[in-house]
């Protein structure tokens, strides 16, 4: 099986380099456009499984690469990126000006302090677990060949850290960009990372996973 990762294209959040989760914003004009060319990009795979956060960004994104009616989603809230509380919409300063207590606490121990009002990075992180593991039960029971996750840098570090047998920690060795793809090549349980944040489809053609014709 052949797992594709997308992050997300850019919202407004990300151009204010702010702290958002569960705040449900749209993709802005750029991240129309990383959209597209990832549509691009992932035209020619037969898609046989998309599963996908419920965040309208996250949405937006898949439609453009999988229309949904070319083919039924699995909207997942485990999918979701972690929930920030109050600290939703803030950037970096203004959280510590105005949770310098939480803040501070959450340095301190980012695995277990939550964010105010949020969600602890440990139960995120089982959460994202927990539905990637839903996902692959899924998927192989449909005897998927390829399929598209498309959510968020947090939700895909955890997944990719997951897949590599990596614990919490391990999450921090990776990012995904917004306007690149990962694949990753999963058989007999064991995963094999095979491209990471790529703009192109150069190679694609080899895996034989063009569409049928």
């Amino acid at each position: 099986m052949r797992i594709f990762l997308v992050r997300h294209g850019e919202t407004a959040m990300n151009q204010a380099k702010a702290y958002y989760g569960a705040m449900d914003v749209p993709l802005n004009d750029n991240g129309w456009s990383q959209a597209k060319m990832l549509g691009e990009c992932l035209q020619g795979v037969d898609f046989d499984g998309v599963y996908i956060s419920s965040r309208l960004r996250a949405q937006q994104t898949a439609s453009v690469i999988v229309p949904e009616g070319n083919l039924k989603w699995h909207v997942m809230e485990g999918l979701d990126e972690m929930n920030f509380g109050q600290w939703e919409g803030l950037n970096y300063h203004q959280v510590q000006e105005q949770y310098p207590k939480a803040w501070n606490a959450w340095c301190r121990d980012w695995l277990h302090a939550a964010p105010s009002g949020g969600e602890t990075f440990s139960h995120f992180f089982k959460r994202v677990w927990d539905a990637f593991e839903e996902i692959m039960e899924q998927a192989k029971n449909a005897r998927c060949e390829n399929i598209l996750i498309c959510a968020h840098n947090g939700t895909l570090r955890v997944i990719l850290a997951v897949m590599c047998g990596l614990g919490e920690e391990g999450t921090w060795h990776f990012n995904f960009e917004q306007d690149g793809y990962s694949l990753v090549e999963e058989q007999w349980e064991h995963f094999t990372v095979r491209k990471m944040n790529c703009k192109d489809k150069v190679g694609l053609e080899s895996w034989n996973i063009q569409k049928k014709h």
